[in-house]
């Protein structure tokens, strides 16, 4: 996978991973501060534990202000659909990433190894019990 030059991305924590949603889906970035020049990403992988697999997952080298003040940053950045999960169930879902960033001054690559729990999601029918009797709009 190759990196993407992006000065458009919004403040990340380098420590933490920062999720997003655009209005239709999730965006989740995971930002590494790395000295040497990356080329690529090798072996990456997206694992989702519920609902459908990720939309697309790009490499991004940030130049980004608010960001490239921090150092040299790459990002993995993940495009998820939201999760709707089924009524009584759990919205949880973790988000696991694996692979390499490329740098060409190692000969090794440098490895990505990482999870996050994921809350964007939706009900897909909610119903509640009020007074003994059923409402019949979805609440969520």
């Amino acid at each position: 996978m190759e990196i993407i030059e992006n000065s458009t991305i919004h403040y990340s924590p380098i420590e933490y991973p920062h999720q997003e949603f655009d209005g239709e889906n999730y965006h989740i970035y995971f930002a590494y501060n790395i000295k040497k020049t990356v080329t690529g990403v090798e072996n990456i992988t997206v694992s989702v534990t519920r609902g459908e697999e990720p939309i697309s997952v790009t490499a991004e080298h940030c130049t980004h202000p608010e960001m490239a003040q921090y150092g040299n940053i790459y990002l993995i950045h993940i495009v998820l659909s939201p999760y709707k999960f089924p009524k009584g169930g759990s919205c949880n879902r973790w988000v696991k990433v694996n692979g390499g960033w490329i740098v060409e001054e190692l000969p090794i690559d440098i490895p990505i190894s990482t999870q996050i729990i994921q809350i964007g999601c939706e009900c897909e029918e909610c119903y509640c019990t009020i007074l003994d009797f059923e409402v019949d709009t979805p609440l969520c």
